[in-house]
């Protein structure tokens, strides 16, 4: 896993080694999960070809991704279609063996 603070990667926000830490902990920091495999699942027409399911206009109607993360979670993110939100779900490694 790699974290990042938002404010510390774009010039003309606070900076602790300016301001000292009267700007450390505030805002959003980016963190980027390791993914070790896993699945893409759309909706496209029967009729359609292989080699045009991977299209950006194919993603409108449901897309559910399943991730396997470097921690050995699962992470499933549902985008049902018109939907405004995503369903995201995490199950731990010690979760899936006990169900």
């Amino acid at each position: 896993m790699k974290r990042f603070g938002l404010r510390h990667a774009f010039g003309g926000e606070g900076n602790p080694s300016q301001e000292g830490i009267a700007v450390e902990g505030i805002g959003l920091d980016a963190v980027e999960i390791g993914i070790k495999g896993g699945c893409i699942t759309l909706l496209v027409p029967a009729d359609l070809p292989d080699s045009a399911v991977a299209r950006l206009d194919r993603m409108t109607r449901f897309v559910r991704w399943e991730m396997e993360l470097e921690d050995g979670s699962t992470m499933i993110v549902t985008l049902p279609a018109e939907a405004e939100d995503l369903d995201v779900t995490i199950t731990k490694p010690d979760e899936k063996q006990a169900s």
